[in-house]
Order: structure tokens, then sequence, then C-alpha cells
């Protein structure tokens, strides 16, 4: 079998192995160990909850709705896709009742288009995590 040789002279592992390849961020991302899913849906949990704390004291000028996608990047803890699917899930039902719930200072118009921002905000965020964790099992070889 054919061995790579890295730009400084080392020789880099098989193509087929684990092993990490260099010192690139995804090379270094594709082999960290995955979180236990409890402690992150603590983290995560607690996060919603102070967010929608936030989002419910907070005037109808301020949008913090927005920091929902930071809910979502929890899900690089894991190695699940599932568990962002449901990340996104609980941040749109949050932004739902944070509408409902907030008192409406502004237009009503203004509040739905900024809530719809934040739920495509979400989405795009939870779309970009799955790619990247896709990414990362690639690069293990635990994906096709």
């Amino acid at each position: 079998m054919e061995t790579y040789r890295e730009p400084s002279g080392k020789e880099a592992a098989p193509s087929g192995s684990a092993a990490p390849r260099g010192n690139s961020l995804l090379d270094r991302l594709a082999h960290r160990p995955a979180r236990t899913p409890a402690g992150v849906l603590l983290a995560c949990g607690a996060g919603l909850l102070l967010i929608f704390g936030l989002d419910y004291v907070t005037p109808g000028e301020m949008h913090p709705e927005m920091l929902y996608a930071l809910v979502i990047l929890g899900g690089l803890w894991t190695r699940r896709a599932a568990l962002i699917l449901v990340l996104s899930l609980l941040t749109n039902v949050c932004i739902v009742l944070g509408y409902l719930l907030s008192p409406l200072t502004s237009s009503y118009w203004i509040a739905l288009v900024n809530r719809g921002f934040a739920v495509i905000l979400v989405w795009t965020v939870a779309a970009l995590v799955y790619v990247i964790e896709r990414t990362l099992d690639r690069l293990e070889g635990n994906r096709p």
C-alpha cells in the first residue's frame, strides 16, 4: 500500500484509516470525543430557557429571538442529527410562544417579520450544523 507524504516530509496515515491526517481544523474536530446527550440537552435546555426569559421580558422593539441560533450550535457537541432537529423544533416553539406572550409595543407586522427572520436563521444554522456533522463523520469513515 502506498503511503502519502505530507509536504513536511512526514508519512501520513493511509487514506482509509481513522488517524488524523494533519493539523487542520476539520481533522482535529473529526477526532473529538462526542459528548453525552444528557449533558448537551441540559446545557441547551438552560440556554433555551434563558433566551426565552429574555425574550419574554424585553419590549417589542428588541429582538433577542435571534439568539436561539446559539442553542442550535449546541448540536455540534454531539454526533446526533436527531438532536439538531429536536433543538430546532424547540426553538421554533419558543419563537412562536415569545411572540404570543411578549407585550406588543410596536407594529404587529414588524414583530412577525422579525420572528420570521429568526425562524429562517434557526433552520439555516441547523442545516449548517447538520452538514458539518456529516462531514466530520465522513472524515472518520463512519458514513459513506
